[in-house]
């Protein structure tokens, strides 16, 4: 397939709607997605307190549904901040939590039929013995209503059905990394990878 033209059909504060024009096979394939205006890269963070490993999930309510959506921390990459930086800072703000990065991911498509930008899972450690992590505050933006959850892992994938029953939308993220079958063995949220 080989790209021939693309276009803006509309700009927004915060995404940009795009139509691309392919050539494949001599047959000419339009192609509509959304870009970010801004920037291109997030971040996903998986926090896991330690030494219990337990995970910190998100509540968050999301315009788009008109609902809560369960999922994790996440944010745009800001420069000049690192994708570490940026995690921490985004950990902080919507959790109230400080956290250590055990790893990130290579650069992953969010959904690429649709949106053009490039998502780093981060897995975030949590010291729950440290004072500064005893009593979190939040520092949210006028725009954010998060709520937290501490989850044991042998309790994620009920945990998310039940969110689901009350009619929360689980984040395909936080399904696909904890609603499979996570428990305390998986070397991933210990930083053995």
């Amino acid at each position: 397939m080989k790209k021939i033209n693309e276009k803006i059909v509309s700009q927004g504060k915060w995404l940009t709607f795009k139509e691309a024009t392919f050539i494949n096979n001599n047959q000419e394939i339009r192609w509509e997605y959304v870009s970010r205006t801004n920037c291109r890269e997030t971040v996903t963070i998986v926090p896991v307190f330690v030494p219990s490993h337990d995970i910190l999930v998100i509540r968050q309510f999301r315009p788009v549904f008109n609902k809560y959506v369960i999922g994790f921390p996440a944010g745009l990459v800001d420069s000049p901040l690192t994708i570490e930086a940026t995690a921490l800072k985004e950990l902080k703000e919507e959790t109230g939590y400080s956290g250590r990065i055990i790893s990130v991911s290579p650069s992953l498509a969010s959904n690429s039929a649709v949106i053009d930008d490039l998502n780093y899972a981060v897995i975030a450690h949590i010291d729950e013995n440290d004072t500064a992590n005893k009593n979190p505050v939040q520092h949210l933006e006028n725009s954010e209503v998060i709520e937290t959850h501490r989850v044991k892992q042998a309790d994620m994938l009920s945990f998310l059905k039940k969110q689901a029953d009350m009619g929360d939308i689980i984040g395909g993220k936080a399904w696909a990394l904890l609603g499979i079958g996570c428990d305390s063995s998986l070397h991933f949220f210990s930083g053995q990878v």
